[in-house]
């Protein structure tokens, strides 16, 4: 029994992790300017990052 509840507890810390790197953190820094270059220097329109942002953190979970 104490080894299913470590695999859970490692299993919920990992998806925790993944879930705020993944879906948080570009949402918090999607919008600075640095951000807003990459997307610019790759040739797409402004509306593309915010789209990717959305989807990024729709995606996550």
């Amino acid at each position: 029994m104490k080894t299913s509840k470590r695999i859970k507890t490692i299993f919920w810390a990992t998806t925790g992790f993944n879930f705020l790197f993944e879906g948080v953190m570009p949402a918090l820094t999607g919008h600075t300017e640095f951000a807003k270059e990459g997307i610019r220097h790759l040739g797409y329109i402004n509306i593309i990052n915010k789209s990717k942002i959305h989807f990024e953190g729709l995606a996550s979970p």
